[in-house]
């Protein structure tokens, strides 16, 4: 698998025209998101993500039930291929698989995860969203 294969699931429609339910592909990308997402310890200790939707794209800081909802009923933003709001580093991507490597409970050092969560709360606050690189 090549690198534009990488995490396809974001490039197609969510719902399937005729039925209006969600694809499997997109059920399983969300599910692997998920799962990464509510491993951090951030989301551990608060029960929220920063939202990852069409509508959210990463500005809005919701309950993990929440965001669920959000990415089942908005879609995901497309550009937001390397998770890095959710605790995914360009170390972790396998470039030939559709979801990050698996390994222990911690995907990265405390000392990493809190340096990283405090630049990216810093820069949410004056960068432009997510959403608005949306086609």
């Amino acid at each position: 698998m090549s690198s534009s294969d990488f995490r396809s699931w974001m490039d197609q429609p969510h719902l399937i025209p005729t039925t209006r339910l969600l694809t499997e592909e997109y059920k399983k990308g969300v599910q692997q998101f998920m799962d990464l997402a509510i491993s951090q310890p951030k989301a551990k200790q608060s029960g929220k993500l920063y939202c990852p939707c069409m509508n959210c794209g990463n500005r809005r800081y919701l309950t993990i039930s929440k965001v669920w909802s959000h990415l089942y009923h908005n879609g995901f933003v497309m550009v937001y291929k390397i998770w890095y709001y959710h605790g995914e580093t360009d170390g972790m991507i396998d470039f030939g698989s559709t979801s990050a490597q698996q390994g222990g409970d911690s995907l990265a050092e405390p000392e990493t995860v809190d340096c990283v969560d405090m630049v990216n709360d810093a820069y949410r606050d004056s960068a432009p969203s997510i959403a608005d690189y949306r086609d």
